[in-house]
């Protein structure tokens, strides 16, 4: 943990190195910070940084202010289903049934900007979803998402956070180059995002997931965050990727 000038917590989380492999979870956490901001889906704010000469990236603490807990997905669902195991192969209990009873009594915070007034917490954590499936982030796991409990005892959905196995990130070039080539075609690549993390996700892919969380919406969310998406322009896409240094 590191604490800056004016006091803010930030975690420091360093890149993997695998042999003489490098792989890209600071850079990949950092462009979809970027992205998230893009669509006006809250997340957490990241920078890239070296520490000990080790590259890595800092992502601030989500936390508001003294006196607020942070709770995960981990702890809120065992509140509703004994039969969570946190970490377990099969995600038992990490189902969308059970994160849409933890939510119902969950706040959007009001300073969130520019999001529909009206949009509940599950309206936002199927935008979480929606996300994941445009960036293929694999790990929104049941420590993934978190509620932040406020002094009073109020309950706010936190900002959506820890995305770096996502993007591609442990391609090598070599791959990258060969997929863009057509080997495998980029969409058939791209459909072996699964939802893994999820109770019986495995075989289901993550926009079919973020599909199955919109039947439990309010209508209309899933329209806000596609068109959210869809503004993203591919020259706000390129500017994003042109500002992170580590990119070839």
């Amino acid at each position: 943990m590191v604490v800056d000038e004016r006091g803010t917590r930030w975690l420091f989380k360093p890149a993997v190195v695998r042999g003489d492999r490098r792989q890209g979870e600071d850079w990949a956490e950092k462009i979809a910070a970027e992205l998230a901001g893009l669509i006006v889906l809250p997340a957490a704010v990241v920078e890239l940084a070296v520490r000990d000469s080790a590259p890595g990236c800092l992502s601030r603490d989500l936390k508001p202010g003294v006196g607020w807990e942070m709770h995960t997905g981990a702890v809120l669902i065992s509140e509703v289903d004994p039969r969570l195991t946190v970490r377990s192969k099969d995600r038992v209990g990490h189902n969308l049934g059970n994160i849409a009873r933890v939510l119902e009594s969950v706040a959007v915070p009001s300073g969130w900007p520019n999001l529909p007034s009206g949009l509940s917490a599950l309206d936002v954590f199927c935008g979480f979803l929606m996300f994941d499936a445009w960036i293929a982030n694999l790990d929104r796991h049941e420590e993934n998402w978190s509620v932040l409990q406020a002094p009073d005892g109020s309950r706010h959905l936190a900002p959506s956070y820890d995305h770096g196995n996502s993007l591609g990130f442990n391609l090598l070039d070599s791959k990258r180059a060969a997929i863009l080539g057509g080997n495998p075609p980029l969409n058939q690549w791209a459909t072996k995002a699964m939802a893994g993390r999820f109770e019986n996700g495995r075989k289901v892919s993550l926009v079919d997931h973020a599909a199955n969380a919109l039947r439990l919406a309010q209508e209309g969310t899933g329209q806000f965050w596609r068109d959210r998406i869809a503004s993203a322009t591919l020259a706000d896409l390129e500017a994003v990727v042109a500002a992170v240094p580590e990119m070839s």
